[in-house]
């Protein structure tokens, strides 16, 4: 059966501390889950460096069940001028593998 799918964004902590139990409970079903993917962080983040920043945690539900919840914190920072041949050396990017794949992509394209 299909199921709707919607997005609802979250930017009062107090409105958040509505989805704690559903956070807490996607967390074990969240892979390499740690402390920092915790409710508990992102609220005690949220009050000791939250100042200046807006919150944006986006709650994904299906058929009004949460199944997924990306906290993200919107700030303004100084940026620096983008330098291509640092930002994307490829000993600083590293290889994209699919896990059923153990050879890095570039092996497979001819000439690589």
């Amino acid at each position: 059966m299909l199921q709707v799918v919607d997005v609802v964004e979250i930017n009062d902590p107090d409105e958040l501390e509505s989805y704690r139990l559903a956070w807490n409970a996607l967390l074990p079903e969240t892979r390499r889950a740690s402390f920092f993917h915790t409710f508990d962080w992102f609220q005690l983040y949220w009050r000791h460096f939250g100042q200046g920043q807006k919150m944006r945690v986006l709650v994904v539900r299906a058929g009004g069940i949460p199944i997924g919840i990306v906290p993200l914190c919107v700030s303004r920072a100084v940026s620096r001028r983008f330098d291509p041949s640092a930002e994307l050396s490829p000993e600083r990017l590293g290889h994209v593998v699919w896990p059923d794949r153990p050879q890095p992509i570039g092996k497979s394209v001819p000439g690589a």
